[in-house]
C-alpha cells in the first residue's frame, strides 16, 4: 500500500511526488496521464485504489505494453469496479504483472484501443465477464501455484 494519500491541499508538485512515491516510470506514467485534462479523474483512482508508485509503473508498463489506449480502457473496467481490489493489487504485487484486458479475446463490435468505448456501449458488458473471466482464471492458477511453491519448504 502506498504510504501517502492524495489530499485536497496538495500543490500538483505534491501530488505528482505522492503518486510517483520515487519512481520514475511512475513519473513518465503521471506526466502522460497529466497531459488529458480528463485523467484527473483517473489520477485519483489511482489514488483511491493504492495504485501509487511501482504498482503505477507496472499497470502502465506489465498490463497494458505502455500502450495509453489500453491503459485508459484498463482504467475504465477498474473505475467500473470490474475487478475487485484484491484482484487488483494481488495481480500488481506479482514480480511481472499480467494484464487486465486479454487481446486474444476478440468480440465482434469491440472498437479498437483509441476510438470510444465504455459502460454506455452495447458490448460494454459482454467485453468486461469475457476479460475478466480470462483474467481471473489466469490469476487464480498463478496464485495457486506460488502457494504450492511457498508450502514445499526444504526437505530435511
Amino acid at each position: 500500500m502506498g504510504k501517502e494519500k492524495l489530499t485536497a491541499d496538495m500543490s500538483t508538485m505534491d501530488m505528482v511526488m505522492t503518486m510517483c512515491e520515487g519512481n520514475p516510470g511512475a513519473l513518465n506514467v503521471i506526466m502522460q496521464m497529466m497531459n488529458d485534462p480528463r485523467s484527473f479523474m483517473d489520477i485519483l483512482l489511482c489514488d483511491s485504489l493504492d495504485i501509487r508508485g511501482s504498482k503505477l509503473y507496472m499497470l502502465h508498463n506489465d498490463c497494458c505494453g505502455r500502450n495509453n489506449d489500453k491503459f485508459n480502457r484498463t482504467l475504465m473496467m477498474l473505475r467500473c469496479e470490474i475487478f475487485s481490489e484484491e484482484q487488483i493489487h494481488s495481480n500488481l504485487d506479482l514480480v511481472r504483472a499480467m494484464p487486465f484486458i486479454d487481446d486474444s479475446i476478440v468480440i465482434e463490435g469491440v472498437p479498437p484501443y483509441g476510438k470510444d468505448f465504455g459502460p454506455t456501449d452495447e458490448k460494454w458488458d459482454e467485453f468486461c465477464s469475457k476479460n475478466k473471466e480470462a483474467f481471473t482464471k489466469k490469476l487464480d492458477a498463478i496464485l495457486e501455484q506460488q502457494k504450492g511453491h511457498n508450502s514445499s519448504g526444504p526437505k530435511m
